[in-house]
């Protein structure tokens, strides 16, 4: 079975920030801070695509806290909603196998896993031991 970052599901028990993030690190990778308070990292998961007529697409975002570099988010959004995806949430939940999933869904698991390897190489997330 293929394995996937994703599978390791995308919260605070399992993937935590690296030590020694800086301002200009974080930068360079691509980060912005709009807010000052928030480092933000946004990458688009699925093209464009059009439901009922509407044009949507889905987001991987993450949320890094300026001040103490200590506070982390990582978020799926449907961007015609701006509410976490609800297919992906399932499956980072445990709930939808991969192999469940739709063709649509799991080239989006792949997009995450790579922008998830990028923060890894990068320095930016580590995987918490697993006990």
């Amino acid at each position: 079975m293929e394995k996937h970052f994703t599978q390791y599901k995308l919260t605070d028990d399992n993937i935590e920030l690296c030590k020694g993030l800086t301002a200009e690190k974080l930068k360079d990778l691509g980060f912005t801070n709009y807010n000052p308070k928030t480092w933000y990292y946004c990458r688009t998961i699925s093209e464009a695509t059009y439901r009922g007529g509407e044009r949507f697409s889905e987001s991987f975002n993450v949320r890094i806290d300026s001040e103490t570099f200590t506070k982390l988010d990582i978020d799926i959004l449907d961007e015609a909603f701006c509410q976490p995806s609800v297919t992906y949430v399932e499956y980072y939940l445990g709930k939808i196998p991969f192999e469940n999933l739709s063709k649509y869904c799991q080239a989006g698991v792949k997009k995450c896993d790579e922008y998830i390897k990028f923060l890894i190489d990068n320095n930016v997330i580590k995987l918490k031991e697993e006990k």
